[in-house]
């Protein structure tokens, strides 16, 4: 099973799960980047080379390549959520679902090169795109954290409190405790690590329908489990996730 995070361009994907995996101790795999591997060239020259359509195919064998490398951290380009095959193969993985409002997304994405399908008038192409994504992250997310004006640290750190992984520095002094106390934890040392844990969170199951509901996308959050948003905290500082995710 994978961290995989989902999200509109320029919602911090690449950035935070960088973070994520170096926190955890495991492997970052991005799409867009598997996909100019094969490709030979960038997103950016796929997309005016060989069209979008292009893209979608490859992007499609790459969401099944990386999925297939369990115990990663994945971040996916914006627009995989689109194919029903892509959907279906989330099914099984933690995902999370970066939400960033349109006004800091066109802002972070004026801050660097612009994606391919963000040319032109930014923020126009950001509304249509969060229209029609916006459901589908919804219905497919396991999590849902607010990124707007949040530091990368503090994403990081609420994702781990959401889905309950420790960081590798962690789990490696909990496995010396184990071994230093054979006889176990007590009921005390039981409770405050569950208590780490975070809240349970609803969890959907694979072959479930992942079409993209009928309701607003906020309200499906609340009726699936009340994910709070995460607060803001500190500064913005996810502009910097690489180009590309369309």
């Amino acid at each position: 099973m994978s961290l995989v995070l989902i999200g509109l361009p320029a919602s911090g994907k690449s950035t935070i799960a960088a973070l994520l995996a170096r926190r955890l101790g495991l492997r970052h795999v991005d799409s867009d980047d598997w996909i100019e591997a094969q490709a030979g060239k960038p997103v950016g020259a796929i997309f005016a080379e060989d069209g979008e359509a292009a893209f979608r195919r490859l992007e499609t064998e790459a969401v099944a390549a990386v999925l297939a490398l369990d115990g990663a951290v994945v971040s996916l380009g914006g627009g995989a959520v689109e194919s029903e095959a892509n959907r279906r193969a989330l099914a099984g993985h933690e995902v999370v679902w970066l939400d960033v409002s349109v006004a800091v997304a066109t802002r972070r994405a004026g801050l660097g090169q612009l994606r391919p399908l963000l040319l032109g008038d930014v923020r126009r192409r950001l509304e249509t795109l969060a229209a029609e994504r916006r459901p589908l992250y919804a219905a497919i997310a396991n999590w849902r954290v607010d990124v707007g004006q949040t530091s990368p640290g503090a994403v990081v750190r609420e994702i781990l409190r959401l889905t309950g992984r420790a960081p590798a520095a962690d789990q490696e002094k909990r496995g010396a405790e184990r071994t230093l106390d054979p006889a176990g934890a007590t009921a005390t040392d039981q409770g405050r690590r569950g208590a780490d844990r975070g809240p349970v969170t609803d969890r959907r199951q694979p072959g479930e329908d992942h079409r993209a509901p009928a309701a607003d996308p906020e309200a499906r959050q609340g009726q699936r489990g009340g994910r709070a948003p995460l607060a803001a905290a500190g500064t913005d500082d996810c502009s910097r996730e690489e180009a590309g995710h369309g």
